[in-house]
């Protein structure tokens, strides 16, 4: 996001896991509505779905689900059980949501909206399928609006986000442990994704927002790769400065040469400008780099794994090492990135 000219970064997650009686419309029966309702509207019937109809597996002494609703931080985010299908989640979330915002701003254009859908929802038999489906994508827009009427959002015009890639299907027979989505080399699909980037989404507020890839024409002005451009590979944790100025990102070009670690298959870091200008790698080599974190002091921190170096293997796996890269920006001029060990440490200084 950028306010009064400054990029900030917003995340915005809700997760709830439930069992319900409900049975969900088959796939085939959602692609074919996908064309008159939209396939936002069905892709949110699919996630609220597989939440109510799916129980996930707890160990012994784990709290049921009534004890971890309670635990929720807000209950509206978890599936209530009161909720038939996903359009009374949809909808009890608006008002949940409208509620907490009418005394910030003016919604009562949203108002008789809201209540009609409401009545709606409640005389639509739940198996309509097809009805309930065209009023979810109703709620959808009723929701952005009211979403958008909150007057913490006026002074941002700009969001700052990545686009990234989950592991390739092939890879379900190993698990899919968490940290397996910080190799480098399933960062691509193996080697079959489009469009990865940078991006900024311009005039997200408005009924036309734009989203613009940052570094599309960007050349590496220093580094090891200096006189490239970074393509389609992977890209990680972008991070901005305190003075909204700069940029860091953790890159790879996600070869597909599966648990082989090399500067291909491994994230790295890089800087640039809030426009996308003056693009740097600071980081290189064999292990990835990734989380770059600023500092208010100019510096910044690194996590990087410890595959190809001091790291703990854990099957085909390998956990983070102990070494942290502790990575500190100077302000020179100097044209090149450096890196050295800290004399009696386990840091290293970046010069940039």
């Amino acid at each position: 996001m950028q306010t009064q000219g400054k990029i900030v970064g917003v995340v915005v997650s809700v997760a709830a896991w439930t069992a319900c009686a409900w049975t969900p419309l088959p796939q085939a029966r959602l692609d074919e509505l996908a064309s008159r309702v939209g396939g936002g509207a069905v892709k949110e019937y699919r996630l609220l779905a597989r939440e109510m109809t799916q129980t996930p597996e707890t160990l012994k002494g784990v709290a049921d689900a009534d004890a971890r609703r309670k635990q929720a931080f807000n209950a509206q985010a978890t599936i209530l059980p009161g909720d038939r299908d996903p359009l009374d989640i949809v909808v009890r979330r608006t008002r949940a949501l409208y509620d907490d915002l009418k005394s910030q701003t003016d919604l009562t254009a949203c108002a008789g909206g809201l209540a009609a859908l409401e009545a709606s929802a409640r005389s639509v038999p739940v198996g309509d399928a097809e009805a309930r489906l065209a009023l979810l994508a109703q709620a959808q827009a009723l929701r952005r609006k009211i979403a958008f009427a909150n007057p913490l959002l006026k002074p941002i015009s700009k969001i700052l986000f990545i686009t990234r890639e989950a592991l390739p299907p092939d890879e379900l027979e190993w698990g899919v442990h968490m940290c397996d989505q910080y190799f480098g080399f399933h960062a691509t699909l193996h080697g079959t994704t489009q469009g990865n980037g940078l991006y900024v989404l311009e005039n997200p507020w408005s009924d036309h927002p734009t989203a613009r890839n940052l570094i599309a024409d960007s050349v590496i002005v220093s580094g090891a790769r200096k006189g490239q451009r970074l393509g389609n590979g992977g890209y990680l944790s972008p991070d901005v400065s305190y003075d909204g100025k700069q940029i860091l990102f953790a890159y790879t070009d996600g070869e597909p040469q599966i648990r082989v670690w090399n500067d291909k298959t491994t994230f790295h870091i890089f800087r640039c400008n809030a426009d996308g200008t003056g693009l740097v790698q600071l980081t290189d080599g064999s292990v990835n780099d990734f989380d770059p974190c600023w500092l208010p002091t100019a510096a910044l921190f690194s996590f990087p794994s410890g595959a190809a170096a001091s790291g703990v293997a854990t099957g085909a796996r390998f956990r983070p090492s102990r070494c942290t890269r502790c990575l500190r920006t100077a302000r020179t001029s100097c044209g090149s990135a450096r890196t050295r060990p800290t004399s009696g440490s386990r840091a290293w200084t970046i010069t940039v």
